[in-house]
């Protein structure tokens, strides 16, 4: 059960408001308003905050009303308030964008490392806050989404992922863009290029929880049922470069669903490649385990609020930083620090970034990768850029 509980990602801090209910209409103007103005922070390959290293700046911004060119006839009436998470460089002009999409019951600053490493290498990184708690309520509006909270939290990230992508359109005319995402974030990357015209150079899914998708107007293709999958890398408008990484001991998105799409992708134009990793887990691709839950539960159950946030700051100490549930779960620093080398190589042999992947360090050291991780590709390009995470230390 607790290894469940960790793999689903149940979290340590409930600081988070509880939810926007500003709306807007689509009259609203398109360009990106910021909402926090920008922090300049220096940090090293790994993401990590140094005295030395690389400048990059954090902000906040709120998203635009509008999204790339939509593939006909598909119309898009977006009222919804939406804000984002940002990080690039803080000198000169970033070399492409990303777009983050998080996971489920997640949010960006569960995976600073990971964007901030991004930024460091050259891109300007917008990573939508899609929480749960914002976008189920009933009286919240997301457009051509279905009742279900699932399914409205699954359409709201395909939507905020868009309007990352316009916002990136509006500030870097002409730059490369692609897209990362974890889980339900990582199952909606798998889907936007399926929606727009404007061209993706990349997708970087981990643990992409595609069997687990519902079937909406915008996913009419990524569920349970696999024998649909070949039908959504069809009606991708461009070919980004797709990779999809796996974790052994993810018991919420198992590592057979992930090579499911894998197979299925591979058997069409887009160019794949499939990464298993042979340790950790569902929430091995984050820097920290937290949920957020509405502030309004402080107020009034203040004791069991309260007692929660202990008890998880305690889980999320031992497993992130004591490692002591390192049997049970993986080696959640080979986890991370290998992904974060895969989406370097990825973004700088597609989107021109800096490649900062043989920079990236392990704590622990791995001597045998083959026993680490297996890449399956028939791409020569992909199986050049994705090599041995060790080569060239």
């Amino acid at each position: 059960m607790l290894a469940l509980l960790l793999n689903a990602g149940a979290g340590s801090a409930f600081v988070s408001p509880a939810f926007s209910m500003v709306r807007r209409s689509s009259a609203h103007r398109a360009a990106p308003a910021a909402m926090m103005a920008p922090e300049r922070i220096t940090v090293d390959a790994n993401g990590d905050i140094a005295d030395k290293g690389f400048g990059i700046t954090k902000s906040t911004i709120e998203l635009p009303s509008s999204t790339p060119p939509l593939k006909p006839p598909l119309t898009l009436d977006i009222d919804r308030k939406a804000e984002a998470l940002v990080f690039q460089p803080a000198e000169g002009t970033p070399k492409g964008g990303v777009v983050f999409l998080h996971g489920f019951s997640q949010k960006p600053k569960n995976y600073e490392t990971t964007l901030r490493s991004l930024a460091a290498a050259g891109f300007k990184v917008v990573a939508p806050t899609t929480w749960l708690f914002g976008v189920v309520w009933p009286w919240v509006s997301v457009d051509k989404a279905p009742r279900s909270p699932p399914g409205k939290l699954q359409t709201a990230i395909i939507i905020d992922g868009l309007r990352a992508m316009e916002s990136l359109r509006q500030e870097l005319p002409g730059a490369p863009v692609s897209l990362v995402g974890h889980s339900m974030g990582g199952a909606c990357a798998l889907v936007i290029p399926s929606l727009t015209t404007a061209d993706i150079t990349s997708v970087f899914a981990m643990s992409p929880a595609a069997s687990a998708s519902q079937v909406t107007t915008l996913n009419p293709y990524l569920s349970s049922s696999v024998s649909d999958y070949p039908k959504l890398f069809m009606a991708y408008a461009s070919t980004p470069h797709l990779v999809l990484v796996s974790a052994e001991k993810d018991l919420i998105v198992p590592a057979k669903s992930v090579r499911d799409v894998y197979e299925k992708a591979a058997e069409s134009k887009v160019p794949s490649a499939l990464v298993e990793l042979q340790t950790g887990s569902h929430i091995g691709f984050e820097d920290k385990v937290k949920v957020y839950l509405p502030k309004f539960l402080a107020v009034f159950f203040p004791a069991a609020w309260a007692s929660v946030g202990i008890l998880f700051n305690v889980i999320d100490f031992l497993v992130y930083r004591a490692n002591a549930l390192q049997g049970l779960l993986g080696n959640f620093d080979t986890q991370l620090s290998t992904s974060k080398v895969l989406v370097n190589r990825l973004n700088a042999a597609y989107s021109g970034g800096d490649l900062l992947a043989d920079l990236i360090v392990f704590e622990e050291p791995v001597k045998d990768w083959g026993a680490e991780s297996q890449l399956d590709t028939n791409d020569k390009g992909l199986k050049e850029t994705l090599r041995d995470p060790l080569q060239g230390r």
